[in-house]
């Protein structure tokens, strides 16, 4: 039997808990049995991990050698350790699939420090049989962090999506779509020239930037993000620098695959990344997109690139993105290898 753990969330216009759901939707589509643990929009925290603990105590009923439970991560850390520990006593399999990690943005875990959260994490993520990991980037870090659990890429996240493409305009517009606040988006507040127009989709817009140069187009729930997009290209940035993404947002784009990337992609949209992100090499290899070093670089690279070539390689990863291939072809390989040991 196959087991696919997962948390409710609460319905929200931010891409939050998208990427958690489509996991879901997609080991479900591989016979993996969705099994809650808690409704985290409803009751306390404490309430939710005593339901959590309840829920794990019937799952340890159920549980088989050779089953094999998929975890997403972030979870409670105290029901990530208590689900491993009766994994392991049952002698099934466990899969984790990392979504964020909090030492890697430079956000400790409350009450603790840098380095405590640093070793509680690799840890975890140490403790399962399977990780999945963002790509070959965070793959190498977790490594020279010491974890010795094999690891496989997803190489980007998917979007599962049936609707309608984003509308392309003929101008040279730049989509932001996401958390507009100063401390994430800060390159959105500073003066700069350029003669692109960004279009800026999301929350927490601190002051009105509606001049020529950008245009605030509103917040929609992630599926109904797509259809009302409008744009040529789609903007993976985040800091307060023009020249380089920064802080502790920028510098995590050195190893996570952010999800508004598959957003675009999933929208048929061509994508700007910085050029020092992990997901850089994904998009320039498959040739939806490119990377620049510096947000002044953009005019001219809109001008020079081949936007029609663009639009026609989209349309494979496209495809895959909406029909979850990425981490449909990482789970059969796990299960593939677990097999054959």
């Amino acid at each position: 039997m196959k087991y696919s753990l997962f948390v409710s969330f609460k319905r929200e216009n931010n891409a939050g808990t998208k990427a958690v759901s489509d996991a879901l939707r997609i080991s479900e589509k591989l016979g993996y049995m969705a099994y809650s643990l808690y409704d985290e929009s409803v009751g306390s925290k404490i309430f939710n991990i005593f339901k959590g603990w309840l829920s794990l105590r019937l799952l340890k009923k159920k549980l088989k050698p050779n089953d094999i439970v998929f975890i997403q991560y972030p979870t409670n850390r105290f029901l990530i350790q208590y689900a491993l520990r009766i994994i392991k006593k049952k002698k099934a399999t466990s899969i984790v699939l990392i979504h964020d990690i909090n030492f890697l943005r430079n956000a400790p875990l409350k009450f603790k420090s840098l380095q405590a959260t640093e070793r509680i994490e690799l840890s975890l993520i140490d403790a399962f049989d399977y990780v999945i990991s963002h790509n070959t980037k965070m793959t190498r870090k977790l490594m020279e962090c010491g974890v010795e659990t094999r690891i496989f890429n997803l190489e980007i996240f998917d979007y599962l999506y049936s609707g309608s493409n984003a509308t392309i305009d003929n101008n040279n517009s730049v989509i932001v779509a996401g958390n507009l606040f100063k401390k994430k988006a800060g390159y959105l507040y500073s003066q700069f020239s350029h003669d692109f127009i960004f279009n800026l989709y999301g929350s927490n817009l601190e002051f009105d930037l509606c001049d020529k140069h950008a245009k605030y187009c509103g917040s929609f729930k992630p599926d109904e993000m797509i259809e009302n997009l409008k744009g040529r290209f789609g903007l993976v940035w985040d800091g307060d620098e023009i020249d380089g993404c920064s802080g502790d947002y920028g510098n995590y784009l050195r190893f996570n695959n952010p999800h508004k990337t598959s957003l675009y992609l999933a929208a048929g949209l061509p994508v700007i990344v910085w050029k020092e992100s992990a997901l850089c090499e994904f998009v320039e290899k498959n040739g939806v997109g490119f990377g620049v070093n510096s947000l002044n670089e953009v005019d001219e690279v809109i001008k020079k690139c081949d936007y029609d070539s663009m639009l026609n390689n989209i349309t494979r990863i496209k495809r895959n993105l909406r029909d979850g291939f990425y981490l449909t072809e990482v789970l059969k390989k796990i299960e593939e290898q677990n097999e054959a040991q």
